[in-house]
């Protein structure tokens, strides 16, 4: 679960710092907004389906489902020569970033024992680097 984790976040946080050039480029500077804006309504969306989705089908294919998706979506990035064909992509990739953390947090809960849950969800959260150098000490 580590490595797909780390595979689908590194896909996320490598492209990140490019769309901001890359809608310029396709003469969409005045959309740069909406890069964010889309992905994370698409995240937000998807996210109560993909919990419904980990409790009944599993956790380890909603997390597949997420990374899947993720892997389609970047390989078209490329191809998006329109503004409106990039802001569905960026839509689409919030989908694939509801489901995948989702279905990770999900199975972690289901992993740890529940005396220590709370710190491990500490750990996996986005202060996560912080609370490592407690445990190390």
């Amino acid at each position: 679960m580590c490595l797909a984790m780390f595979f689908f976040m590194t896909s996320f946080n490598l492209i990140l710092p490019e769309l901001n050039n890359y809608i310029s480029i396709l003469d969409g500077a005045d959309k740069k907004g909406l890069i964010i804006t889309l992905f994370t309504i698409s995240a937000a969306i998807s996210r109560p389906f993909s919990g419904k989705l980990a409790d009944t089908i599993g956790r380890k294919k909603v997390i597949y489902l997420g990374i899947i998706c993720s892997f389609f979506v970047m390989l078209i990035y490329p191809f998006s020569y329109s503004v409106l064909f990039f802001l569905i992509l960026r839509f689409l990739h919030g989908f694939s970033a509801g489901f995948a953390p989702t279905g990770a947090t999900a199975l972690l809960t289901d992993l740890i024992p529940e005396k220590s849950r709370g710190h491990a969800m500490g750990i996996w959260g986005p202060q996560g680097s912080k609370n490592l150098t407690f445990i190390r000490t």
